[in-house]
């Protein structure tokens, strides 16, 4: 009886587990979209900022982050 309380509750941990690093992933990605949007936006009112920012991530790193 105690194995198997201990089994179900093992289970239920594992996948709540399992949902929330899902979760996480997804808020990742959708994070890394929108840091690129934000990049993107800014290259497009001034490019001549891109070029002095080095220390910025480039669009490729970032597109990376998101896959």
């Amino acid at each position: 009886m105690l194995k198997k309380n201990l089994q179900k509750d093992s289970d239920i941990h594992k996948h709540e587990n399992i949902r929330i690093m899902k979760e996480n992933v997804d808020l990742i990605k959708e994070i890394s979209s929108l840091r690129l949007e934000i990049k993107e936006e800014g290259i497009k009112k001034n490019p001549d900022d891109e070029k002095k920012n080095k220390n910025e991530p480039t669009e490729d790193m970032i597109r990376n982050e998101i896959n």
